[in-house]
């Protein structure tokens, strides 16, 4: 099993772009991360967009 990594990640509700070309390094398995931010930020945007894309995953594998 390989960590988490995320590339040239969007997310758009209708035409507004909420989060744009995300990037984030490989995290390995048993490694912690923290989301910290100011309200209104996209922190849970990017959590429901990773469950999302996890979603999808199962569904097709």
């Amino acid at each position: 099993m390989t960590g988490l990594t995320i590339e040239q990640l969007n997310v758009a509700y209708g035409k507004r772009c909420v989060l744009h070309d995300l990037q984030m390094e490989p995290v390995g398995p048993g490694k912690l991360v923290a989301l910290l931010g100011a309200n209104a930020v996209g922190k849970s945007t990017l959590l429901k967009s990773l469950a999302a894309c996890k979603r999808r995953e199962a569904k097709s594998g």
